[in-house]
């Protein structure tokens, strides 16, 4: 099923954002941020469908609908919509102004919010090279990836085999994996497609280790992932491995060898030199 967000976007209340007199757009948009922190799914899609009736042309009501819907390809039709408006009311003139800067500014969340979901949607309908370019988008208009779809990226790149493209997205974002276990474990299983079980390889699984230990027991199904994705996670905790092998799952098992590698790193204690 579609998701929502991995990130609350409640933002400034209405007066603070639009002043005394709201345009339909913004009243819309008002609502929908109401509708995002409703746990009552049923009740957050009237909401949207409230939103839309103000203000046709609200991105977030397709997101929110889209994120709700049980469809693949119903959620795609709905996120594409999203995408069509939010690129129409904010303009070609502010794209070119603004590329680089999009999740800094309110008015052009809920487009980068329609891009992602589309672009999770089309990976699930296969349409692996659309929803990458979407994914890239996201990055030249917000290279900061507070929404971190670098990390849901590089997974999709390592399936496709496009290593190189991988290893430049690392490099992008230097220092990560010794924050976050998403990078730290991508860069384990990257160094062991390339050069299998080498000390650079079991170098970077032990760090990966360190920085989350309860990856490999979501990987190797020893655990199963709980029915429903974490909305929030803390580093090192479990539900960041949650979300990493939900996200990643595909890329190590698609990866020859490397569930057999992780798991015999793990029989003899990680002993890398």
């Amino acid at each position: 099923m579609p998701r929502k967000p991995k990130t609350k976007p409640r933002e400034p209340t209405l007066e603070d954002w639009a002043g005394p007199n709201p345009t339909p757009l913004q009243q819309a948009q008002d609502l929908c941020w109401d509708a995002w922190d409703e746990p009552d799914m049923n009740k957050a899609r009237r909401m949207a469908r409230k939103a839309l009736k103000i203000c046709p042309d609200c991105a977030d009501g397709y997101n929110i609908l889209g994120g709700t819907t049980s469809s693949w390809k119903k959620a795609a039709e709905l996120y594409e919509q999203g995408v069509a408006t939010g690129r129409k009311t904010l303009g070609e003139v502010y794209f070119k102004e603004n590329e680089g800067h999009f999740w800094g500014l309110i008015e052009s969340r809920p487009y980068i919010r329609a891009v992602n979901g589309l672009a999770d949607c089309y990976w699930h309908l296969d349409r692996y090279e659309d929803s990458v370019r979407l994914y890239q988008e996201i990055l030249l208009l917000n290279p900061g990836d507070n929404i971190g779809v670098r990390f849901i990226l590089v997974s999709k790149l390592i399936i496709l085999q496009r290593d190189k493209e991988v290893r430049a997205i690392l490099k992008r974002y230097p220092g990560e994996e010794r924050a976050v276990a998403f990078p730290a474990y991508n860069t384990a299983l990257l160094e062991f497609r390339q050069s299998g079980d080498s000390p650079k390889a079991r170098k970077a699984l032990t760090h990966a280790l360190a920085m989350n230990s309860h990856v490999p027991d979501y990987l190797l199904r020893i655990k199963p992932l709980p029915g429903e994705r974490p909305s929030y996670y803390s580093p090192g905790d479990e539900s960041e491995a949650e979300v990493y092998v939900d996200d990643g799952f595909d890329a190590w098992r698609l990866s020859h060898g490397a569930m057999n590698w992780l798991l015999e790193r793990i029989k003899v204690g990680q002993n890398v030199h």
